[in-house]
């Protein structure tokens, strides 16, 4: 293995060395100078940005310091319109021209203005950021980003806006749920599609704002179900042809095997059409498009019998195991007029993904009792998804339109799966243990679609609107399952049974949801609402489970059943709201009548439960000053019991685990309470967020479990008392100008209560968990990129009937990121990301530090790159997950790809003016 990187590295350094030294070097110099008043006093914080002098586009940007000096780097010889603003000052535009050395341009002063700014003078100027009421929109010339950067480069420069490890986005605190392009739809609900693959160079305004759902757009009255979303304006050139990148990767690493990673991204924006096609293959676990709609798929309709919810959760996250994914995905939209369009999406995943885990769990076992459990499993899995979405809208006459979307969903899932369950009592002795092998297959397709008409009735704007939603889903799940269940009896010496079982379900649901709504406008910004609602859902289910012992198939009663459940639910309701300038107030109330018939083919009584309930809503959301909003919320809802919950059969699953219903079931009601504020002021960069949530929920559905002197469970559900659930987050960004950092600090708590009965005796149980963090980076990130970052998590979980299971634990990270460019063809890069782990819950734990390192150089123009990558050097990467519930505290260690060594090369399509094939 060694020989293998000391050839690879030899050949990345050849190709390196041996770059065409003939290929022009772009000379690049830099800009400096001071600004001052008419008094001669330094100008702190003045905006400089460099616009080329045949179009006025900008090129460079920075503000000056606290003496009133600047300095612009790196920027390509050529003549440009040096142009500085201040508020409170006229603008000053002076002509330079960069020849064949940095320039000074000496002291600049500024002469005081009579009369503020306005917006438009303030966007012609080439400000980075315009505030409007409900826009932040930046300008992405004025945010230096590199050659093959994409558009999640490019946001991680722009103030306020956050990119997690994983690609979420957070905007002013807030995830973002969409991002568009020029205003349109791009790979339905995956931004991380458009940001990971769109060029940064093609960008030519970044909008952040909060996006109205269908019916709010419809109707033009707020319904509080905004999205917050992004919208990547284009520049112009960005839309005369073809544009995006190559990428092809090869690497080895110490155990057998090789290590591959290809992406390919082609887009083709004009005005009226976009056409994107977007690949991507590798085996270092990295999700491709979509992979989380896989998850969504194996999750939906209750066939999740042999996969557990940890393992759901890290497909395609690449937080631990082994993966191969292949990804395709293809985009295509035209508009026909304004608004009449087509729109839709496919794309294809498949990931293979081999996890080997050990979890360790205390649980609570009784009133002063408790159990140890240690586990070990093996999982192959395999999966294979399809999803289509398509968006139509078709305008009939002024103020008259139909909207349609559609999504239809079909996947494929395998798993293989191994495992020993051990469970011990009081001083470590084992109290049961279950071996067991399960091989089962899951075919699923689902598909909904809504349908939204308005139609406006009046001048003044009276608009009636329907909405019509159909849901479909059908599935069938095959599986084998081998289990062998020992219990220990006198003399410490095992019983075991055997359960050997062909398991088969097949599920069919449909759903439709009829609304109709009436907006009428009244004088002084205020409309009525009101509606009606017709909501319809049903399920049926058909399980029939076989014993198979002497390879004989014989079907078992008691297991196997089949039901069909409907839900129907009848609404009605009124909505006032006021809506102007500075914010909007809604007040809701609706009726809700909810009905629930449920049969099975088992002898079991029919489940028949009605129930009413009236639920207020309150919404307010004011903007304080252009760039602070205030928002707080109260509303109401309920969940009713599952048919699953009612219905009284056994479920034998897991041996050491029998499910049963309850049929005296009750809903629960949720009470809400939310407020937030957010804050960006684009002069000072400083952006705060805060958000708090509380939650009382009368007649809780909790868990009871009866456990036996074997430790094994039957569970099921009852109504309990109120539980409270408090979630409050908050963020601050700042920039330290003296010492030319940014600070961006955060903190996430979370308080609950909750109670879960234990062989009758009811265990009250809180659980406290807060997560704190502070990163830091420097301003200035021509030459040199700094992150550092740390993050502690405390965790603590108090038990009433079994105060010795008590815990308090803190697991904290360290990250350190640095990119260094000696010259503009050149980037080194190292990063380190340590975690450590509390030694007191589980024992020992070793705490882990993954370093990476790589060397890039840019070539042919700056349109392809090679990069050489060493991932995990010091080989320690293990995954290793904690969690805690009302009743156990668990911790899961997975093996995961360690250390390995790739070399990369990347070839870009021109982001701007038409690229390599011009169509």
């Amino acid at each position: 293995m060694h020989m293998r990187l000391i050839v690879l590295a030899s050949t990345v350094l050849f190709i390196l060395l041996l770059a065409p030294a003939t290929v022009a070097q772009t000379e690049r110099f830099n800009v400096s100078g001071s600004v001052f008043d008419d008094e001669e006093l330094p100008l702190p914080q003045a905006t400089v940005v460099l616009l080329t002098r045949t179009d006025s586009v900008l090129t460079k940007f920075t503000t000056s310091a606290s003496d009133g000096k600047f300095i612009l780097r790196r920027v390509i010889a050529g003549e440009y319109i040096l142009q500085i603003t201040y508020v409170g000052f006229s603008t000053l535009r002076q002509d330079i021209a960069l020849l064949d050395e940095d320039l000074d341009v000496g002291k600049l002063s500024m002469a005081t203005l009579v009369e503020e700014l306005g917006e438009v003078i303030v966007s012609a100027d080439h400000i980075p950021f315009v505030v409007k009421r409900d826009t932040l929109e930046y300008n992405a010339n004025a945010f230096t980003v590199r050659p093959n950067d994409v558009v999640e480069d490019l946001l991680k420069r722009l103030p306020g806006i956050e990119v997690e490890a994983d690609g979420s986005i957070k905007a002013q605190g807030e995830t973002v749920e969409n991002v568009l392009v020029d205003g349109k739809e791009f790979f339905a609900d995956t931004p991380s599609a458009v940001t990971k693959n769109l060029p940064a160079q093609a960008v030519d305004k970044v909008q952040v704002y909060d996006k109205d759902s269908d019916q709010a757009e419809f109707t033009g009255v707020p319904d509080g179900q905004e999205e917050k979303t992004i919208d990547l304006l284009l520049k112009e050139d960005a839309k005369q042809g073809l544009m995006g990148n190559l990428t092809g990767a090869i690497g080895g690493e110490q155990t057998p095997g090789g290590r591959y990673a290809t992406r390919v991204n082609l887009m083709r924006f004009s005005p009226n059409t976009q056409l994107s096609l977007l690949g991507n293959a590798n085996n270092v676990g990295q999700s491709g498009l979509g992979l989380q709609d896989i998850v969504g798929m194996v999750m939906a309709g209750g066939g999740t019998s042999f996969i557990s919810p940890e393992m759901l959760r890290s497909l395609g996250s690449g937080g631990g195991g082994f993966s191969e994914s292949i990804t395709v995905g293809f985009n295509a939209g035209h508009d026909f007029s304004e608004n009449n369009y087509l729109r839709g999406s496919y794309s294809l995943d498949k990931q293979d993904q081999l996890r080997n885990s050990t979890t360790q769990r205390n649980e609570l076992a009784g009133q002063n009792a408790s159990a140890f459990g240690d586990d070990f499993s093996t999982a192959n899995t395999d999966n294979l998804g399809h999803r289509v979405n398509l968006n139509a809208q078709v305008q009939l006459s002024p103020g008259h339109r139909i909207r349609a979307r559609g999504t239809m969903r079909w996947s494929l899932s395998g798993l293989a799966q191994t495992g020993v369950q051990k469970t011990f009592g009081g001083q470590q002795l084992l109290i049961n243990e279950a071996q067991s092998a399960v091989d089962s297959e899951i075919n699923r397709i689902n598909g909904s679609g809504t349908l939204t008409w308005r139609k406006k009735l009046s001048d003044s704007g009276t608009s009636l609107v329907a909405t019509a939603g159909l849901s479909l889903s059908d599935s069938d799940e095959l599986a084998e399952l081998l289990t062998r269940t020992g219990l220990a009896s006198t003399g410490n010496i095992m019983t075991w049974q055997e359960v050997q079982q062909d398991q088969d379900q097949f599920g069919r649901s449909e759903g439709t949801d009829i609304r109709l709504s009436l907006t009428h406008p009244m004088d002084n910004g205020f409309s009525i609402l009101t509606f009606g609602e017709w909501d319809f859902s049903r399920r049926e289910e058909d399980k029939r489970f076989y014993d198979t012992r002497d390879r004989i198939r014989r079907l078992n009663p008691q297991l196997s059943s089949a039901f069909e459940r409907t839900y129907t639910y009848y609404r009605t309701g009124v909505r006032l709201t006021r809506d102007n300038d500075s914010g909007w107030l809604a007040l809701q109330v609706h009726l809700q009548r909810s009905q629930l018939d449920g049969t099975s083919d088992n002898n079991l009584p029919a489940v028949t439960a009605g129930y009413t309930h009236i639920l207020p809503e309150v919404q307010y959301k004011r903007t304080l000053k252009e760039n602070q909003t205030v928002e707080v919320r109260y509303g109401t809802d309920t969940r009713e019991p599952t048919l699953q919950e009612l219905q009284p059969f056994s479920d034998n699953r897991n041996p050491l685990r029998i499910y049963a219903g309850n049929p005296d079931l009750e809903p629960e009601t949720s009470h809400r309470v939310s407020g937030s504020f957010q804050s960006f002021d684009p002069w000072t960069y400083l952006n705060i967020f805060a958000y708090l949530r509380t939650t009382y929920t009368r007649n809780q559905i909790v868990p009871t479990r009866s456990i036996d002197t074997s430790l094994r469970q039957t569970v099921s559900a009852i109504n309990s008392d109120a539980g409270w659930n408090t979630q409050m987050n908050a963020s601050v960004g700042m920039p330290i100008r003296p010492l030319n950092i940014k600070v961006r600090l955060n903190n996430n708590l979370n308080l609950s209560t909750g109670s879960e009965f234990i062989n009758s005796a009811e265990n009250s149980s809180r659980i406290v968990r807060n997560g704190l963090g502070i990163t830091i980076s420097n301003r200035d990130q021509d030459i040199i990129e700094l992150e550092a970052g740390i993050r502690g998590t405390y965790n603590y979980v108090d038990y009433s009937i079994n105060t010795n299971l008590n815990q308090q634990y803190i697991n904290s990270s360290y990250t350190f990121d640095v990119s260094w460019h000696p010259t503009f063809n050149w980037t080194i890069n190292a990063d380190l990301r340590y975690q450590t782990y509390d030694q007191d819950v589980f024992g020992e734990v070793r705490n882990k530090a993954l370093i990476g390192a790589s060397l890039k150089r840019l070539f042919m123009d700056e349109r392809a790159s090679i990069t050489l990558e060493v991932y995990d050097l010091l080989n320690q990467n293990l995954d290793v997950s904690f969690n805690n519930s009302a009743s156990y505290i668990s911790e899961r260690r997975t093996e995961t790809l360690g250390r390995y060594i790739m070399l990369r090369l990347t070839y870009r399509l021109s982001a701007v003016g038409g690229g390599l094939f011009k169509i």
